[in-house]
């Protein structure tokens, strides 16, 4: 299936070339420019904006988008599939910006991260039925302690 992901960064507080990075479906290194040459998609300052066009087959796919740039001076970022954000975040010389997605028949994207969110949906799914056990197992314990101690 062709997916286009468009990667968007733009900085105020760095007046410094950057590198940029993506990669699909493998980490991206810290210093990927030279440590993954293949995978740098460009080098500006300020401003950063590709449209990339994959072939991925249906399943779920990682992608990941890295400035080269230092942590006092992020990059505002975004990855995009079509005009939907999927992800969105600061971005810094190891602190890069990922996310997962499913690619369903017809070339549809769907998220499998809340954007804004540093939580993946399967993390947020499972958090309710863990406070409904918790609950269970509070009560549980008190009716075992009362029989114990006789309260």
């Amino acid at each position: 299936m062709e997916v286009q992901i468009t990667v968007d960064g733009t900085t105020e507080l760095d007046y410094y070339p950057r590198a940029h990075g993506f990669s699909v479906n493998e980490p991206l290194e810290t210093r990927f420019w030279e440590t993954q040459p293949s995978l740098k998609i460009g080098t500006t300052a300020r401003k950063f904006n590709k449209n990339l066009l994959l072939d991925l087959p249906v399943g779920r796919h990682t992608v990941t988008y890295g400035v080269s740039a230092h942590s006092t001076t992020p990059w505002n970022t975004k990855i995009m599939a079509g005009d939907r954000v999927l992800a969105e975040g600061p971005n810094s010389y190891g602190n890069f910006l990922s996310v997962s997605f499913v690619v369903l028949p017809g070339g549809f994207v769907v998220p499998i991260k809340i954007p804004g969110l540093n939580i993946p949906l399967p993390m947020v799914a499972r958090i309710p039925p863990v406070l409904t056990n918790l609950r269970t197992r509070v009560s549980s314990m008190r009716s075992r302690t009362s029989s114990i101690f006789g309260r």
